[in-house]
C-alpha cells in the first residue's frame, strides 16, 4: 500500500516537532551538565574540607602550610620532570597542587644524557621527552616559558673515535701510561688531519638520531611557531658536531621574542650572527663572534656576559650600551701582543656590577667611567692578576666591593709573597672601596698586610670589612678591618 506523499504542512509539523525534541534534550543536557559541575566543585570543597579537618588533628607542620607556599617551595625545589613526578607521588594534595600549578611547568628541560649511561634506545627518549614536552605546554597555561636545551654530548665522528680511543688508553692492561703522556695522546690524535677519514671508514655513528634531536625541538617551536611567542627564556647548551649549525639556523627567526638568552657551545657557529634579538635584557654568550652585538637593542639590554678574545671583535661596541646594570667579561689568551694597544672610554652611569675573568692584561686600555658601580669581581689566577699589576688597563672604577675568586680548575701554591702582592694592589688600587672579599687560604697573609699597611699609615681609611670565602664566591666569614688592626 502506497503512502501518500507528504504535504508542506505535513514537513512544517514535523520540523517544529524535531525542534521541540532537540531543545527538550539541549535543555536537559544543560541540566545535567550543571549537575556535573556542581557535583565536582561540592567533590572539590569536601577534598579542601577534608584536608583542613586533618591538618587540625595532623600534628606536622607540613599539612597546615598552604598550598600557595607550598607551590612557591616546589618552585625551589624541581629540577627536571623525574622531580615533579617524585613531588606528586608524596600524597594526593601534593599530586593535585602538582597538576594544577602552572608556574611548576614554565620551565622545560631536555638534557642529551651522556651514551654510556643510558640504556633505553633513542626512539623511547625521544617519545618520553615529546610527552614531557607536551604535558609542559599544556598544563603551562599561557605563562611564559624557560627552555633548557643541553645537547653537548652529541658528537662528531672524529670526537667518538678520540673519546673511543681515550678509553682505551685508560683502559689498557697490558702498559701503565702517565696521564700527561695519555693527554698528549689524545691532544695529538685530535690534532690528526685523517682523523675525520678514518673514523669515517670505520663506520663510527652517535647513538643518537640527528632527526630525531631537530624533530623534537620543533615541538618547542610548534605548528606555525605559535608556542615560540611564549618563549621567554632560552638556556642552549649546543652539542660538539656538524649538528651544531643546523640547530642554530632552526631557531632562527623563532627567537625574537626572548628576554633572557643564554649560549654555551665548545666552538663558534655561523648561524649565531643572523639570530635578531631586539628584546633581549639579558644575554649570556661565549665571545663576540656568538652574536653581533650591533643587532641587539641599547635601550633593552640590561645584562651582558661575553668573551673577549681579540680586538678585532669590536671592543669599541660596547659603548653603545649605556643601560647595562651588569657586564661580565671572559678575557681569552691572544696569541700574539698588540703592538700598539688601543685606548677606549667606556661610559656605563647604571652599571652596578663589573665582572672579570681570566687575562686581564689583555684587555684594552679603557677608560672606565661607572659611577654607580658597587661590585668588581674578579675570577683569575694570580698569575693572572701579576701579569696586569704594571698594566694601564685597570678598570678605573670606585667599587664599594672588591671580590677576588680563583677558578676551580686552577692549583695554586699559594706562595705568600704572591698573595700578599696580590692583596696589596687591591687595597690601595681601589681605596674608595669598604669590603674586600678573598679566598680562605689568604686570610693570613692579608691580615698580616692590613696590620703593616695600618701602621705606615697607608691603609686607606674606607676599608670597613673584609670578607673569606672557601671557593664557592659566598662569603663565609666577615671580619671589621678595625678589629683585625686593633684600632
Amino acid at each position: 500500500m502506497a503512502t501518500a506523499p507528504l504535504t508542506a504542512d505535513d514537513i512544517s509539523a514535523k520540523i517544529q516537532l524535531a525542534q521541540r525534541l532537540l531543545k527538550r534534550e539541549n535543555d536537559r543536557l544543560e541540566e545535567l551538565m550543571g549537575f556535573v559541575t556542581a557535583t565536582r566543585d561540592n567533590i572539590k570543597h569536601l577534598e579542601q574540607a577534608l584536608l583542613e579537618y586533618r591538618a587540625v588533628i595532623n600534628p606536622s607542620p607540613i599539612r597546615r602550610c598552604p598550598p600557595e607556599v607550598l607551590g612557591v617551595v616546589f618552585q625551589f625545589l624541581v629540577g627536571d620532570y623525574g622531580d615533579l613526578i617524585a613531588i606528586s607521588l608524596v600524597c594526593k594534595q601534593w599530586y593535585n597542587l602538582v597538576l594544577q600549578d602552572p608556574w611548576l611547568w614554565c620551565t622545560i628541560r631536555v638534557e642529551l644524557p651522556n651514551n654510556a649511561k643510558w640504556k633505553w634506545k633513542t626512539e623511547s627518549w625521544s617519545r618520553s621527552n615529546r610527552s614531557y614536552i607536551s604535558k609542559c605546554l599544556e598544563r603551562s597555561g599561557s605563562l611564559p616559558l624557560k627552555v633548557e636545551l643541553d645537547f653537548e654530548s652529541l658528537m662528531n665522528r672524529s670526537d667518538l673515535l678520540v673519546k673511543l680511543l681515550e678509553s682505551g688508553l685508560r683502559d689498557t692492561t697490558r702498559c701503565t701510561l702517565p696521564e700527561t703522556d695519555q693527554r698528549s695522546i689524545v691532544s695529538w690524535l685530535c690534532e690528526c688531519e685523517g682523523l675525520p677519514e678514518l673514523a669515517y671508514r670505520l663506520k663510527i655513528f652517535s647513538d643518537w638520531d640527528v632527526d630525531d634531536i631537530l624533530g623534537l625541538v620543533d615541538e618547542f617551536i610548534g605548528s606555525d611557531a605559535q608556542i615560540t611567542s611564549r618563549w621567554d627564556s632560552l638556556d642552549i647548551q649546543f652539542p660538539k658536531s656538524d649538528m651544531s649549525d643546523d640547530l642554530g639556523e632552526q631557531l632562527v627567526g623563532h627567537v625574537t621574542n626572548l628576554s633572557c638568552l643564554r649560549i654555551a657551545a665548545s666552538y663558534c657557529q655561523r648561524a649565531h650572527n643572523f639570530w635578531d634579538l631586539p628584546n633581549i635584557s639579558a644575554l649570556e654568550v661565549a665571545c663576540f663572534c656568538w652574536i653581533k652585538l650591533l643587532s641587539l637593542n641599547p635601550a633593552s639590554l640590561q645584562r651582558l656576559s661575553i668573551g673577549f678574545c681579540n680586538k678585532r671583535h669590536g671592543f669599541s661596541e660596547l659603548a653603545r650600551f649605556e643601560q647595562l646594570r651588569s657586564l661580565t667579561m671572559n678575557v681569552a689568551k691572544k696569541r700574539s701582543a698588540l703592538s700598539s694597544p688601543e685606548h677606549y672610554s667606556m661610559s656605563f652611569p647604571l652599571l652596578q656590577e663589573l665582572i672579570l675573568k681570566g687575562h686581564i692584561r689583555h684587555i684594552p686600555q679603557t677608560n672606565w667611567n661607572c659611577p654607580s658601580l658597587r661590585r668588581l669581581a674578579m675570577c683569575c689566577t694570580t698569575d693572572q692578576i701579576i701579569d696586569a699589576y704594571n698594566a694601564s688597563n685597570w678598570p678605573h672604577a670606585f667599587p664599594l666591593q672588591v671580590h677576588w675568586e680563583v677558578p676551580v680548575t686552577h692549583h695554586d701554591d699559594w706562595e705568600v709573597s704572591v698573595i700578599w702582592s696580590v692583596l696589596e694592589l687591591f687595597l690601595l688600587l681601589f681605596p674608595s672601596a669598604e669590603n674586600l672579599s678573598v679566598p680562605l687560604q689568604a686570610k693570613d697573609t692579608l691580615v698580616d698586610l692590613l696590620k703593616e699597611l695600618s701602621n705606615d699609615g697607608s691603609l686607606p681609611p674606607d676599608w670597613k670589612t673584609i670578607s673569606f670565602h672557601s671557593g664557592n664566591g659566598e662569603n663565609n666569614e666577615t671580619v671589621l678591618v678595625e678589629r683585625i688592626v686593633g684600632t
